[in-house]
């Protein structure tokens, strides 16, 4: 069986990056840039007060408390460049430009106006309270590289940049199918003895929309080795993941399937991991077909694993593998067994150092241990008992983005 390193190499290496377009700023949060981006102007653009308060030369400060003139008032907005005049302070809003001649800025709480006057109560720093002129943002400064996720504080940057429209590369289409007799869709009624409700295809959906994809619902699949060829045939150009039937039972017929349809380029059918043993790979021309198991369970972290990363090359994202954090295990948990594990947990930052808690439920059909996870605790093959305190390396499941201030 295929190493999980080794799957994922064989998996990245027969993705294509999608078509670049062009969309408006409003749209482009979670896409990733085709282009990288440089600044067309310093930010700021010119000195200006970072505080409500007064400007005013602080060499005309010589002792504390002292009262100045107020001779200008200068709003955000007031593009007039009106010296300050020598020996006064000018009243200053946030944003507003920075009167010529002035060097510092006094908050407003520091001061107590007098009608045309001000008396300044606390000797400042020279150069407090005012932001310099590119101090921010240089002209001709990359501010979005390709290959990057963008976030709603890169569109921000953009914006201020004079840009109203980015190049990114097309979200890819992913058709899911699932396998199985007994499958019924969700509804209010329970389930009849022997049937089970489809919970992958809508969890699907949604992973494969957090990566950035589009995730479409397609056929339900009996357990017929003519139809399940069939409905893989019928998928549009693109990605196709099928969840069940990828085992070796009677009713199993995904590999066999594959196996058929991509001829020399059937990649692989097992991996050694756990859960996720049966997962098949295959590809053709128009197509990337990923079988996953049928436990709800087996399903996510398989796609973790190897759809996630596969979803994120095609965007064009420079670093589409999993990552990994280190983190302090809370108490004890078995050993290792045969296969690598991939173990649902809990991470917490505490402090600033990552704790995680491992679920005592770890069945692949256990819906429990996927739910209330936010994370993939790795465990070596044949790893010894894990104790209190001890390091293990752990999986963020949706990738660091998703975490939140656990990051």
């Amino acid at each position: 069986m295929l190493s999980v390193e080794d799957a994922q190499a064989r998996i990245l290496a027969h993705v294509s990056v999608c078509p670049v377009e062009k969309i408006g700023l409003h749209a482009l949060g979670g896409r990733v840039s085709a282009v990288s981006l440089k600044s067309r102007w310093p930010l700021p653009g010119w000195d200006n007060s970072a505080m409500d308060g007064y400007a005013l030369r602080a060499d005309d400060l010589t002792e504390i408390p002292m009262r100045l003139p107020v001779s200008d008032q200068v709003a955000a907005g007031d593009g007039e460049r009106r010296p300050l005049v020598p020996h006064s302070a000018a009243r200053i809003f946030t944003g507003a430009l920075l009167p010529p001649g002035a060097d510092t800025v006094v908050v407003q709480e520091d001061t107590v106006r007098e009608g045309d006057s001000v008396m300044i109560q606390c000797m400042p720093r020279t150069g407090q309270h005012i932001r310099r002129a590119g101090s921010d943002i240089g002209q001709n400064q990359t501010i979005l590289s390709q290959g990057q996720r963008v976030r709603p504080g890169d569109i921000s940057l953009l914006a201020s940049q004079g840009y109203v429209d980015a190049e990114v590369f097309s979200r890819p289409s992913v058709t899911v199918l699932t396998t199985g007799n007994e499958l019924r869709a969700p509804g209010p009624e329970a389930p009849r003895p022997g049937e089970i409700i489809d919970g992958n295809t809508i969890a699907l959906v949604n992973a494969i929309r957090g990566a950035g994809a589009v995730g479409v619902a397609g056929a339900s699949i009996p357990d017929q080795a003519d139809a399940t060829e069939q409905a893989f045939r019928t998928c549009p150009p693109g990605f196709v993941i099928s969840t069940g039937g990828a085992s070796v039972g009677d009713h199993d017929h995904v590999a066999t399937a594959l196996q058929r349809i991509c001829g020399d380029g059937f990649e692989f059918w097992k991996i050694a991991v756990k859960p996720g043993k049966p997962v098949v790979f295959g590809r053709t021309s128009s197509h990337l077909y990923f079988g996953l198991p049928g436990n709800p369970v087996s399903a996510l972290v398989s796609f973790e694993l190897f759809v996630r990363p596969a979803l994120l090359a095609a965007q064009g994202c420079l670093n589409p593998l999993p990552p990994t954090v280190s983190a302090c295990l809370e108490h004890t948990v078995p050993s290792g067994g045969r296969r690598r594990e991939y173990r649902r947990g809990i991470l917490r930052n505490i402090d600033g150092v990552f704790h995680v808690r491992v679920f005592d439920v770890q069945s692949s059909g256990a819906l429990s241990s996927i739910a209330g996870a936010n994370a993939l605790v790795l465990i070596p093959k044949d790893a010894p008992v894990g104790h209190a305190g001890d390091t293990v390396s752990v999986l963020p499941l949706g990738g660091t983005e998703s975490f939140g201030d656990v990051f």
